[in-house]
């Protein structure tokens, strides 16, 4: 379920004998979790900070504003909020620029980020979609493919000791150049793991959290795009993949198990990909000549983890798959139906 209060409504009808760890997986169920902690069942544990923290860390404009607190890597950015603000952005920006709502916003037409070339497309994309949303955050974009964006993705304990990390770079992504990960594989660096570990440890956050980076074209420099806070990332089987089991070991922890903590070895290789995303990728990138079936094959060649498929676990697919064709035998009957009405 998506809604907040029937996911909370049923955390109410779970066995009250039993313990469980909450596990959040969208940035709505994290913001309504945590404002709601108080009143979970006393048998529903989560891993959450300080709500105001939450808060800060989900929202990109309070997030932007703690970097530059303390110094650490992001591009330049501008807050809009209207048509007059986004004709000021380009006074204060250099172009291309990608733009993104501050929160996350699930909203029909509206894309996950945009990239604009020039102060003319800019306004004109601006004055496209406000009628669906007008609080943005506009970026300068750092220049680089897909394999250009890392992730670095850690669990804290409450206490402050760093018990899991794992550095991934994105084979590609869907949509390209702004969108999630498509397929990526394990990046050894201890530099990523360093910097992720003392942003967190500064901004006094414990739990799952992941940070988001973009390496420069030219300068080879690391920025930070975004975090993820308090919940499971999107391509956190890459780092399972490779053993290291980030929820697992928040489990471990906040149970008051033993814990084994789990680190990236050097010559780790397994890939992951997610399925639907890499298909919609390749196309595109072969549409534009980018990319051949051999070099994407080639590519490929380390995946061992999938999105929706594993044999220890086959529940995710034969549920994925059966909607598929629960799906796909309602176009056909409403098809036949359709044809039906025209004799």
């Amino acid at each position: 379920v998506a809604d907040g209060a029937a996911i909370l409504q049923y955390l109410h009808t779970l066995p009250a004998t039993r313990t469980f760890v909450l596990y959040p997986t969208t940035d709505y169920q994290v913001a309504y979790l945590s404002s709601q902690r108080a009143n979970l069942p006393g048998n529903c544990l989560t891993l959450f900070p300080k709500q105001d923290l939450v808060d800060t860390l989900m929202h990109k404009e309070r997030f932007d504003a703690l970097c530059h607190a303390s110094q650490f890597p992001v591009p330049a950015t501008e807050h809009v909020r209207s048509s007059a603000e986004i004709r000021r952005v380009g006074q204060h920006l250099s172009f291309p620029v990608i733009a993104k709502t501050p929160l996350k916003a699930y909203k029909p037409g509206l894309s996950k980020a945009y990239i604009l070339s020039d102060n003319d497309a800019l306004i004109a994309w601006y004055d496209s979609v406000q009628h669906l949303h007008q609080e943005f955050v506009i970026q300068e974009y750092i220049p680089g493919p897909d394999g250009a964006v890392f992730f670095t993705m850690q669990y804290i304990s409450a206490n402050g000791t760093l018990l899991a990390s794992f550095t991934g770079r994105k084979i590609r992504q869907w949509r390209p150049l702004s969108g999630g990960t498509a397929s990526a594989e394990p990046y050894y660096n201890e530099f990523l793991t360093n910097l992720t570990y003392e942003f967190f440890r500064k901004a006094g956050f414990w739990g799952i959290g992941s940070m988001e980076y973009k390496q420069h074209a030219q300068t080879g420099e690391f920025h930070m795009i975004e975090p993820t806070v308090c919940r499971t990332d999107f391509q956190e089987g890459v780092a399972i993949a490779n053993g290291v089991n980030i929820p697992l070991i928040a489990y471990q922890d906040i149970t008051g198990q033993v814990v084994q903590p789990g680190f990236q070895k050097k010559n780790a290789r397994k890939a992951w990909v997610h399925v639907l995303h890499e298909r919609l990728s390749r196309d595109w990138y072969i549409s534009q000549k980018d990319l051949t079936y051999f070099k994407w094959l080639v590519s490929l060649c380390h995946v061992r983890s999938f999105d929706a498929f594993s044999f220890r676990d086959p529940g995710p697919c034969v549920l994925t798959l059966r909607k598929k064709i629960t799906n796909q035998g309602r176009k056909l009957f409403r098809k036949i139906s359709h044809d039906k009405g025209k004799y």
